[in-house]
């Protein structure tokens, strides 16, 4: 039953992400406004997630090696976040989602590398495969169909998102994941609410509500993703977080009405595959 945790984590994402494109496109959000609002949100639902679970927070974790890794950890979150949302904001919902996946080359060698218990090979293998798929799927008339906004969001995923995996894996191995996101998001809510403060005042109150409950979804499936991270390991989740893009991709084509794309069905079918190959080889 290993397969629980990220396959819920990918199906609130992709709920979530569906609805970060139509607050952004459909209600005209300004993406400074989206990100200033959202992390304030996404931290209270983590504060009632530990008050619920009674979970306290050992003030030696903030010490030593483990805060600069939480430092470090924090400033990679905030960078990741703005870039994606500034490219959000003006590229198509399904090519963003697949340039996350490229991300998760770079994760799986990474990880792998510094971690042996990362090494199982056959995961390894399906995890690899599912992200060529979803690369050969975004390759298309030779090159990339990509804005010059996303194109800077493209390189930071390729350089500067790996290392957010090496270290939320390290701090997992101290923290609980719902007290990490806590902190985490309380972070990023501090520096983008201060960046973002005037833009934050023009969202109407139907919108506010529509960012509370996007934001519940996606603050959801980040507990979920890292809660699998801690228990099942990195490369696993990886392999079973290529499903998001896929639910996204459909999500987008019948409700966003973008356009069908064969040769993307066809790279998420190699991803069904290799899921249900890991299933029936571990």
């Amino acid at each position: 039953m290993d397969f629980i945790l990220p396959l819920t984590a990918a199906f609130l994402q992709g709920s979530s992400s569906l609805l970060d494109k139509v607050v952004l496109s459909v209600r005209r959000m300004d993406y400074r406004a989206y990100v200033g609002a959202s992390f304030p949100i996404i931290f209270l639902v983590y504060a009632g997630i530990v008050l619920l679970q009674h979970q306290s927070i050992d003030i030696g974790l903030f010490a030593g090696p483990l805060l600069t890794v939480l430092l470090a950890s924090i400033a990679i979150n905030i960078c990741s976040n703005a870039l994606y949302y500034r490219a959000l904001q003006h590229d198509h919902l399904t090519e963003l989602q697949t340039i996350d996946v490229i991300s998760r080359l770079p994760i799986i060698f990474l990880v792998s590398y510094l971690f042996a218990d990362e090494r199982n090979w056959a995961i390894i293998a399906a995890a690899l495969v599912s992200a060529i798929a979803l690369i050969w799927a975004h390759y298309d008339h030779h090159h990339f169909h990509i804005q010059r906004r996303t194109l800077v969001y493209l390189i930071w995923v390729i350089f500067g998102v790996p290392w957010a995996a090496v270290f939320s894996k390290i701090l997992l191995y101290a923290w609980s994941p719902a007290p990490l996101e806590m902190i985490r998001n309380g972070g990023m809510a501090l520096v983008f609410g201060f960046l973002y403060f005037r833009q934050e005042e023009r969202i109407s109150k139907r919108a506010f509500w529509l960012l509370v409950l996007l934001n519940t979804l996606s603050a959801l499936a980040w507990l979920f993703y890292f809660t699998s991270y801690q228990q099942v390991g990195v490369v696993y989740t990886m392999l079973f977080y290529s499903l998001q893009p896929l639910l996204v991709y459909f999500g987008a084509v019948l409700f966003l009405k973008e356009r069908f794309e064969r040769r993307k069905f066809v790279a998420f079918c190699v991803v069904l595959g290799s899921i249900v190959a890991v299933q029936l080889l571990t």
